[in-house]
């Protein structure tokens, strides 16, 4: 199992510094996978475990804050097999 975490700091929303900051966000997330044969293996991965509400993306434009959210919680299942 492996567990990591995206840490983004806290940015101004445009250049002159004067309209406002973002004060960034934690992600953390999660991955296991297992091997079930010599040629085939499965895994599963949580992406934003704590279900924080975050913005993919922030900036300063016609007079006001734009945000664009990012995702919410999301679970990813796969299977691989390698030859």
């Amino acid at each position: 199992m492996q567990l990591g975490w995206v840490e983004l700091g806290s940015y101004y929303l445009e250049m002159s510094n004067l309209q406002g900051k973002y004060d960034g966000h934690r992600l953390f997330n999660a991955r296991i996978s297992t091997q079930l044969d010599r040629d085939w293996s499965c895994f599963a991965r949580l992406v934003n475990l704590t279900d924080k509400r975050y913005a993919d993306s922030a900036s300063y434009a016609s007079s006001m804050a734009m945000y664009s959210p990012g995702l919410p919680r999301a679970v990813y299942f796969g299977v691989q097999r390698t030859w």
